[in-house]
């Protein structure tokens, strides 16, 4: 921040203080394995300060691990990303823990359950 508060940096990025906020929570929040995931652009700044952010302060090693999955072979878009991070708030804690395993899974499994 350079010494400055977010309304300052708001003002001189001419940015909104909720995007200077959602900006710095992305380096001040997320682990560092996830924050590498989206400068090399395998996890996209939307899903990761919308939905990684928030998971990073609840459970960090989860945010982790699920940060590592979502920048796997298959890219994953921000509006599947909400779907697990919604899918992860009302799961119980073995849900929790299969949801972060393998959330491909997940997305194929709710894909195919809206399709049948």
């Amino acid at each position: 921040q350079a010494g400055m508060s977010q309304a300052q940096l708001s003002r001189r990025l001419q940015k909104s203080e909720s995007w200077v906020s959602r900006r710095l929570s992305l380096v001040q929040q997320l682990p560092e394995s996830v924050q590498q995931r989206v400068r090399e652009g395998l996890v996209s700044s939307h899903a990761a300060s919308r939905y990684l952010v928030p998971l990073a302060r609840a459970k960090k090693t989860d945010c982790e691990k699920l940060g590592s999955a979502l920048a796997g072979a298959e890219r994953i878009s921000s509006r599947q990303t909400q779907k697990l991070y919604m899918a992860y708030r009302g799961a119980d804690a073995v849900g929790r823990k299969r949801l972060v395993a393998n959330p491909q899974l997940f997305l194929k499994s709710a894909s195919e359950l809206s399709l049948g």
